[in-house]
């Protein structure tokens, strides 16, 4: 009897009997999934996973293809490896399964869901396919200290200039910025821009979360 699947198939689970195989051939072997490689004798467990794909787990059959991420479209194939090695991976093979065998289809120094993120501690992806240091706490912090003040200055002056109507008189650059002021704060107000613009930020921040979160994609 013949206990395995042709090529193009897939053995679903190999604790099936043999003759069970034989007698339901389809209810055991499987059309290989979209973008997979399903030699004769391939199990669930043995799917050859092409370069740029990655699975959840041995035992899905579900593959993902792993988006650049900002990189160009190399990107998601530099992170993830796929399953296709040949003998010269082997060492390639055991270095990613010493990490993390639900990560074997990873390239070195990546992991999780698509590969993006670094397995070196305090590193983050960059341009889809490189992890690199992250900032001190100290310059984060202070980078975005020295933003927020420059906004809030900038922003006294804007309103302090503003304030000044006999300004508006004047020739020159400021009198024709404060009248052009004027007229877009009218035309703010009369369009009412300001409940358009919340929903539109509340929408970005939707979007944000849908691929960080859900991993879904627009």
């Amino acid at each position: 009897t013949c206990s395995i699947c042709k090529e193009g198939y897939y053995l679903l689970s190999t604790s099936v009997d043999p003759n069970d195989i034989w007698m339901a051939p389809t209810e055991h072997c499987k059309p290989c999934p979209p973008n997979a490689f399903c030699p004769t004798n391939t199990t669930l467990e043995t799917l050859v996973i092409p370069q740029g794909y990655w699975r959840a787990s041995s035992s899905s059959a579900a593959l993902t293809e792993c988006r650049s991420f900002g990189g160009d479209g190399e990107a998601g194939k530099t992170r993830c490896a796929g399953s296709e090695l040949d003998a010269g991976d082997a060492s390639r093979r055991r270095m990613i399964e010493e990490v993390s065998p639900s990560d074997e289809y990873c390239a070195p120094g990546f992991y999780g869901p698509e590969c993006r993120l670094c397995v070196a501690d305090k590193h983050h992806l960059v341009d889809g396919d490189t992890c690199r240091d992250c900032l001190p706490l100290g310059s984060v912090v202070g980078r975005i200290a020295g933003i927020v003040l420059c906004v809030f200055v900038a922003c006294g002056i804007a309103a302090w200039a503003y304030s000044k109507k006999g300004w508006r008189k004047k020739p020159g650059c400021i009198g024709r910025i404060l009248r052009l002021a004027d007229r877009a704060v009218v035309f703010y107000v009369g369009m009412g821009f300001t409940p358009k613009l919340k929903i539109l930020l509340g929408f970005y921040q939707v979007c944000i979360v849908l691929t960080t979160t859900y991993s879904a994609r627009l």
